[in-house]
């Protein structure tokens, strides 16, 4: 390729072309350009439109996002996999208007996070789990901040603790009417719903109780005492035909799951649970949200926020995705008739939850 000099330049420069008109670049400068020079003018031209386009993308400022995990537990890795996928899937649409970001991970285990993490390049930090967002808010930072797999009711005491100018949550729980539209769906036929409340439950008894009469089930509800689970279960069973179990481990834990199962059998009611462990061990069914929901649902959060120009983050909300799982042998155990996992997502859904 020529290389132009300066007098060269100058020559160009010095061509007489026409006045600018609509059709002004480039056909009228060719138009104005002696037959000799119009091949040099070409090529002057090329170099002036790769050097603008080059100039454009490299002013693209590239975004930076970091992933702060609670640890090197699958879990996590499955999340910031299933993350960065969907944000680079949604970024390389050509209809979209983010650009792919440039992508850090790290551990709360990582030595040098705080100094990491204290770097101005990061247009947003995300955390992945409860210990992460409290190891982050310790950093006293003003990086808008987009707190994942917390629950809904930890919220409030992390944003308090918060120094960052933006600061947003995707909870780790399912919302409670999608809970209860998992029981009309699955089983339509019981109605008389038992809960269990606890410290951690987060939602009110008397808040649960009018959603619930709402949506024309009939409640139960008992805010569970220090060492009364029996006396508890007991009255559940005895009116109720369901036990709904809320994700709360003052309630659900490795010493109580067993025995509120085995009761359950006992009394021939059904338990709706919250996770995949949970139907694994012997709850009827449960509405919850895989690793990869969470980390498509956090994907689409950074990419429309790398969209609008860091303006604004969502506000909090629960899983956008979530699956459905179902016990075979716990269903058969007892004589139940549940439609299929595609059926059941589809009533969910249906009914907007």
């Amino acid at each position: 390729m020529e290389i132009y000099n300066q007098e060269k330049v100058n020559h160009i420069l010095r061509w007489k072309l026409k006045p600018p008109t609509a059709n002004y670049f480039p056909h009228s400068i060719l138009l104005s350009a002696s037959g000799q020079n119009t091949d040099s003018l070409m090529r002057l031209l090329c170099i002036i439109f790769l050097t603008i386009t080059m100039l454009n993308v490299a002013n693209a400022a590239e975004s930076n996002i970091l992933i702060i995990k609670s640890g090197t537990a699958s879990v996590y890795n499955k999340i910031t996999t299933a993350t960065e996928q969907r944000i680079n899937h949604i970024c390389k649409q050509k209809r979209s208007k983010c650009h792919k970001p440039s992508i850090s991970i790290k551990s709360i285990h990582n030595n040098k996070l705080k100094s990491i993490a204290q770097n101005k390049k990061w247009d947003l930090i995300v955390t992945v789990g409860t210990k992460a967002a409290n190891r982050l808010n310790s950093f006293n930072l003003h990086t808008p901040t987009l707190y994942s797999l917390i629950p809904s009711n930890s919220f409030p005491s992390i944003n308090n603790s918060s120094h960052s100018r933006q600061k947003s949550a995707i909870y780790i729980d399912q919302p409670i009417r999608r809970q209860l539209q998992l029981i009309k769906s699955a089983m339509p036929g019981r109605k008389k719903v038992g809960v269990l409340l606890g410290k951690l439950s987060g939602v009110g008894k008397q808040h649960l109780k009018q959603i619930m009469l709402g949506m024309g089930l009939e409640p139960t509800i008992i805010k569970l005492a220090p060492n009364d689970m029996d006396n508890s279960l007991n009255i559940i069973f005895s009116k109720s035909n369901i036990l709904l179990a809320m994700p709360d481990p003052t309630v659900y834990n490795k010493q109580t799951v067993l025995k509120v199962l085995l009761s359950s059998y006992r009394h021939r009611v059904p338990v709706v649970g919250y996770s995949a462990a949970f139907v694994k061990s012997g709850a009827t069914t449960a509405v919850y949200s895989t690793p990869r929901n969470i980390g498509h649902h956090i994907g689409d959060e950074v990419a429309k926020y790398l969209a609008n120009n860091y303006k604004k983050l969502s506000p909090p909300a629960f899983p956008r995705y979530f699956t459905v799982n179902t016990n075979k042998s716990v269903t058969n155990s007892l004589k139940l008739r549940v439609p299929s996992r595609k059926t059941i997502i589809s009533r969910i859904k249906k009914a907007g939850q």
